[in-house]
């Protein structure tokens, strides 16, 4: 079937578990608390890849997201990667080059069309809501909507952003911290340069109702709540 709207154009073995650790003493952060069950840093927001898989090659083609978490389900894969497990591959790779372990993956990542995030993300007065793994968005009419009475999803947060504007790029330092934390796995700060600064710096793009978020396209570190269409990589936590 063709995409009447379309997003941008933009070998692997089980992780090992000392990823996070190297991270939080790069980050020199000391809120590091205990992990819970998904691998999540309570505080931090540095996940542990150690039990997460990744899909060792995006179908790269442009697909709805609930097209693409049924066919990525149908292929043995649990969800798409949250946004702050891509961040950590591609820190790693950002601060190691191909000296990094992830490096073939965040290569692939970083390569081709952009790929769709497990997460939405919703513009409600001066809040920005934030969907972890939502499952029942679909495409319909132009846009996505929820197929039943809620948003179905593994947890839902608040941030506070203040008056900033919907439909319109945000570079990521002008967000708050516990926000960047939680999709990008540091402060701004601690983040590589790539991703503070230059063309293919972080932002984010959000509207003012429930979206699937993607990241891309190509090398672009950004989070995009506004494209139809992505390509489908998925993962088993």
């Amino acid at each position: 079937m063709k995409l009447e709207t379309i997003g941008d154009i933009n070998p692997f073995s089980r992780f090992d578990p000392d990823l996070a650790e190297r991270l939080n003493k790069l980050a020199e952060s000391p809120l590091v608390s205990e992990t819970n069950s998904e691998g999540r840093k309570n505080n931090s927001g540095v996940v542990s890849l150690d039990k997460i898989v990744f899909e060792p090659s995006k179908l790269n083609e442009l697909q709805y997201f609930n097209n693409s978490l049924s066919g990525l389900k149908g292929r043995g894969w649990k969800r798409h990667a949250r946004p702050v497990e891509v961040m950590t591959v591609l820190f790693d790779y950002l601060t190691k080059g191909d000296s990094s372990k992830y490096a073939v993956l965040a290569k692939s990542m970083l390569s081709g069309k952009g790929e769709w995030i497990s997460a939405a993300f919703k513009k409600t007065s001066n809040f920005l809501e934030f969907a972890l793994d939502p499952e029942n968005l679909v495409w319909n009419n132009n846009a996505y909507v929820i197929n039943g009475s809620s948003l179905v999803s593994s947890e839902i947060k608040r941030f506070d952003i203040g008056n900033k504007s919907s439909g319109s790029w945000i570079d990521l330092g002008e967000f708050p911290d516990d926000l960047v934390a939680y999709l990008y796995g540091l402060k701004f700060k601690d983040l590589p340069k790539e991703m503070q600064e230059g063309s293919k710096r972080a932002q984010l793009l959000f509207r003012e109702d429930w979206w699937p978020v993607g990241r891309g396209y190509v090398s672009n570190y950004y989070l995009r709540a506004y494209c139809s269409s992505w390509a489908s990589r998925g993962v088993r936590p």
